[in-house]
C-alpha cells in the first residue's frame, strides 16, 4: 500500500514538472508574439585570426645565376606580374662577356668530347679498348654535356645582343615577379628572382591542432576561401594550415598579413539571441507545439553579432521559437506571472 502511494506521489510531481515546462500561448494575452522557424547551419565561425599571403615552399620558380654579376637591374617593380619570356633584368659589366665566353669553351668541350665517344664506339665495339676506358670516355661526355646545358639554359634567356656590356633577361615562367634579395651583385649558383604562379598564391595560417582537423573555409573581408592543405605535423599546439589560391576579388599582395576567420565543420541552429532564457540555471528556448510553448534545454555553442548558434539533444529542424515576450514566458513558466 505504501509502496502504491509512493509511485502515485512521484508520477504527480512528473506531471507537475511536464506542466512546469510548458506553457498555453493564451496564457499571454495581447503580448506581441512572434515566432522565427528555426534555421540549421553546417559551419561554426571562430574567432578571427591573423594569417599571411605567400605560397607553399617549393611551389615557386627560381631562377640562379650561373656566372657571377657585378651589376644587375631589375626592369620591373618587386612583386609586379609578368609573363613568360618578357624583359624583368639587365646583366651589366665585363661578366657578360666572361659569361659567354665560357659558353663557347663549354660548348667546344662538349663537341670534341661527342667526337671522341663516337671515334672510340667503333674501337669498342672490337675490343681495342677496355670497359675502364670506354665508361670514362661516357663519363667525359656526359659531364662536359651538362656544364654546357647547365649555362645554356641560362644563355636563352638572354634576349638580343650584347649592346655596351648589357644583357636583358627574360623570364623564365609566368607569374609575380619576388627579388631574392636587394643586392646588385651575386655570385655564381646565387638565387636572383623567384617566379610565382597566380594559382599558387595562398594564404598560411596558424591553428590550435585539436581544431584544424575540423576547418573548412575562411572568410576575409572580400572573398572566402577553402582550405586545402593542413599539416599533419604540430608546431607545439598548432599546425599549419594552407587556403586555396586566392581569388581575384581576395585583392591580396603577398606578403600581407589578413584577418581571417575560421569556419569549422558542426551542424548547429541559429536563433536569434532575444529568444534565449534561463530556467533552472539552464538555456532555453520556447518552440511552438500546438497551441502550447514548450521550454527545450539548448547548449550555446558560440554567438554572432545578432544570433546565437547553439546544439539541442531534440530534432529542432523546422521547430517554431518564440522570439518575441520570451522575458514574460518566462515569467510564467517560473510562477511569477505575465509581464
Amino acid at each position: 500500500m505504501i509502496k502504491h502511494l509512493i509511485f502515485i506521489f512521484a508520477f504527480l510531481l512528473s506531471c507537475e514538472n511536464l506542466q512546469a515546462q510548458t506553457i498555453s500561448i493564451d496564457s499571454l494575452g495581447k503580448l506581441t508574439i512572434e515566432f522565427q522557424q528555426m534555421e540549421s547551419v553546417s559551419h561554426i565561425p571562430s574567432k578571427n585570426i591573423m594569417g599571411q599571403v605567400g605560397y607553399m615552399p617549393g611551389h615557386d620558380f627560381v631562377l640562379n645565376t650561373q656566372a657571377r654579376i657585378s651589376r644587375l637591374s631589375f626592369l620591373l617593380d618587386n612583386g609586379s606580374e609578368i609573363k613568360k619570356g618578357e624583359d624583368f633584368a639587365k646583366i651589366s659589366g665585363p661578366d657578360v662577356h666572361h659569361f659567354m665566353a665560357e659558353l663557347n669553351a663549354k660548348k667546344q668541350l662538349m663537341l670534341l668530347a661527342k667526337t671522341r665517344l663516337e671515334n672510340s664506339r667503333q674501337l669498342f665495339d672490337k675490343k681495342l679498348i677496355d670497359e675502364d676506358k670506354w665508361l670514362q670516355i661516357n663519363q667525359n661526355y656526359f659531364s662536359s654535356q651538362l656544364e654546357f646545358e647547365h649555362l645554356q639554359h641560362f644563355a636563352e634567356l638572354i634576349n638580343g645582343e650584347i649592346l655596351d656590356d648589357t644583357v636583358t633577361i627574360t623570364a623564365p615562367a609566368s607569374g609575380f615577379f619576388i627579388k631574392a634579395s636587394h643586392s646588385v651583385n651575386f655570385e655564381e649558383g646565387e638565387a636572383l628572382a623567384s617566379f610565382v604562379s597566380s594559382n599558387q598564391v595562398k594564404i598560411k595560417m596558424q591553428l590550435p591542432s585539436n581544431q584544424a582537423s575540423q576547418v573548412d573555409y575562411i572568410q576575409l573581408k572580400n572573398c572566402q576561401l577553402k582550405i586545402a592543405n593542413k599539416s599533419l605535423v604540430s608546431q607545439g599546439a598548432f599546425v599549419e594550415v594552407w587556403s586555396e589560391p586566392a581569388k581575384d576579388n581576395c585583392q591580396l599582395l603577398i606578403g600581407d598579413i589578413v584577418s581571417v576567420q575560421p569556419f569549422y565543420k558542426k551542424s548547429a541552429y541559429r536563433v536569434p539571441k532575444n529568444a534565449i532564457f534561463s530556467l533552472d540555471g539552464k538555456d532555453q528556448i520556447l518552440i511552438k507545439n500546438n497551441a502550447q510553448l514548450e521550454a527545450v534545454e539548448v547548449k550555446l555553442i558560440t554567438s554572432t553579432r545578432n544570433d546565437y548558434l547553439l546544439s539541442s539533444s531534440k530534432n529542432l529542424i523546422n521547430a517554431q521559437v518564440l522570439i518575441s515576450s520570451v522575458s514574460a514566458a518566462q515569467g510564467i513558466l517560473l510562477g511569477l506571472g505575465g509581464e
